[in-house]
């Protein structure tokens, strides 16, 4: 069943940089189960602490639009991408190792995810490896072949990306 949002998606690039020993110690961690620590207690603030911690924002649609060919201009050719969708204070989103770029490109990583802060937990794929991501110049990020979390082009302003479950696991 699918479930239609109106989102504010939120691109999050990885960045290591800092020195500090506890800091040093999560940075080595792979990056599921650094998400999976900073989910636990399912606090939005500790979660956004984490973010701005450890990763560099890259493309924001409150700064930079909500257009789709926006998204790839400012998030192709990056690798280890987060995507963050605010919906109504609630957050989610996916991870992917692999880069944006190609048009209509189906991508496999095993250690692509998708997580909820609500829920506190991370969901790994779980089927359909090859599809763990869609490069679509038309759209913004897709999460497997269902389309488990798609991003359409001009986010803010329809309600054409959804959350479906087929791929990802429960």
């Amino acid at each position: 069943r699918k479930s239609l949002i109106k989102v504010k998606v939120h691109i999050i690039h990885r960045v290591c940089y800092q020195a500090i020993y506890e800091i040093e110690r999560i940075k080595k961690l792979p990056f599921k189960e650094q998400v999976q620590l900073a989910l636990i207690g399912k606090d939005v603030s500790k979660f956004k602490d984490y973010l701005s911690t450890y990763w560099t924002l890259i493309f924001d649609t409150l700064r930079d639009g909500d257009r789709a060919s926006t998204f790839h201009s400012m998030c192709d050719n990056k690798l280890n991408t987060l995507i963050v969708i605010n919906i109504n204070g609630r957050l989610i989103g996916g991870f992917t190792k692999l880069s944006w770029d190609g048009n209509g490109i189906w991508k496999e990583d095993r250690e692509a995810f998708l997580f909820s802060v609500e829920l506190g937990k991370v969901i790994p794929i779980d089927a359909n490896f090859g599809n763990a991501i869609c490069c679509s110049n038309s759209y913004g990020p897709i999460f497997g072949s269902g389309r488990d979390l798609i991003i359409a082009d001009s986010c803010t302003s329809n309600k054409s990306s959804h959350v479906n479950k087929s791929c990802y696991g429960t």
